[in-house]
């Protein structure tokens, strides 16, 4: 499989990645265009650490975690920022 970045093959294929469901032939085709492509690679660094910190903060999104355990929409307040951090005031 050849990749290109940007495409839509590359998204797929990164998106797969992160949740583990990779195969080999994508994963021969993202090694290839990584080492190949400076800006492809400061991407997929970029989108994997992305996912990491999402799935490593799990109360992040609380409200939408609760609405989804009742089945129903998260009630907007937009003027609440709980649980986002600027980048300059994490530790």
């Amino acid at each position: 499989m050849t990749l290109f970045f940007p495409s839509a093959e590359f998204d797929d294929t990164v998106a797969a990645v992160c949740h583990g469901a990779a195969g080999e032939e994508q994963m021969r085709g993202l090694n290839e265009l990584l080492w190949s492509d400076a800006g492809a690679r400061d991407e997929y660094l970029l989108r994997v650490e992305v996912h990491a910190r999402l799935a490593s903060e799990p109360d992040l999104f609380p409200q939408a975690a609760d609405a989804a355990a009742v089945g129903g929409p998260a009630e907007a307040n937009p003027g609440e920022r709980r649980n986002i951090l600027h980048p300059k005031l994490r530790a």
